[in-house]
């Protein structure tokens, strides 16, 4: 009998490992998922982390509208200055004020009856006219017609020169020009000049009437068929006890 060959055996036990091999290899179907501790993989299978993905946004700003400031110019306003007279002692004095152009003659009589600019303690002002005064002034042609109302139940008669004074001077300033006229409740009413004299109803008056009432300015001369000269005594003479001379200006 024959010995097996070499070869022969060689290939049998190459059978037998291949199958060895494949029974090792055979994949059980559990249907059951066993996580592998990391540490049991070879080296160089260790588990590592998928790869962040890094997402970058970036956000475009669409320009808007462009803010514009605004500016503010301030216009100076033209203003003017006129005069409004009141009284110390026996003459008429004038107080500047200043207000918007155009300042009317309505304007200045609303100063007026108002008392703008009198409480002034170094000059020591006052009026003739009623506090519930009411003067309703009227420009035309020229010529200012001034309504009295009531106005004139709260002056004196000795005081209707001073009244008409203040009247006429403040609605005539600063020019100077023109003429005023009265009416009381639509009639023409006398105006009292600055020398006591009554006019007709309705006559105009102007500034030259009233001007010799303003303080500091220079009286118009006496007349001696009216008032008597005032003389000093002469020395020779003599007067009687208690009597004392005034001199008038």
């Amino acid at each position: 009998m024959k010995r097996p060959s070499a070869v022969a055996a060689r290939g049998v036990l190459a059978s037998f490992a291949i199958v060895a091999i494949s029974a090792g290899c055979t994949v059980t179907d559990s249907r059951t998922f066993k996580e592998i501790p990391a540490a049991e993989f070879p080296a160089g299978l260790r588990v590592t982390s998928p790869p962040t993905t890094t997402t970058t946004t970036t956000t475009t700003t669409v320009p808007g509208p462009t803010s514009t400031s605004t500016t503010t110019t301030t216009i100076p306003v033209a203003r003017d200055v006129f005069q409004v007279f009141y009284v110390q002692g026996f003459d008429i004095r004038a107080v500047s004020l200043e207000e918007p152009r155009p300042v009317s003659p309505q304007r200045k009589l609303l100063a007026l009856t108002r008392r703008i600019g009198m409480i002034s303690p170094r000059l020591r002002l006052a009026t003739v006219i009623g506090e519930s005064a009411l003067l309703l002034a009227q420009l035309e042609r020229g010529v200012i017609s001034i309504e009295l109302g009531r106005t004139l139940q709260d002056v004196l008669p000795e005081d209707l020169p001073l009244f008409f004074a203040q009247v006429v001077l403040t609605v005539l300033a600063p020019s100077q020009q023109g003429q005023v006229v009265f009416t009381q409740e639509g009639n023409p009413y006398p105006a009292v000049k600055a020398d006591q004299t009554v006019l007709e109803p309705g006559q105009p008056v102007a500034w030259e009437d009233y001007s010799s009432l303003i303080f500091g300015q220079e009286q118009p001369p006496v007349s001696p068929t009216t008032i008597p000269p005032i003389t000093d005594p002469s020395p020779s003479s003599t007067l009687p006890t208690g009597v004392t001379t005034t001199t008038l200006r």
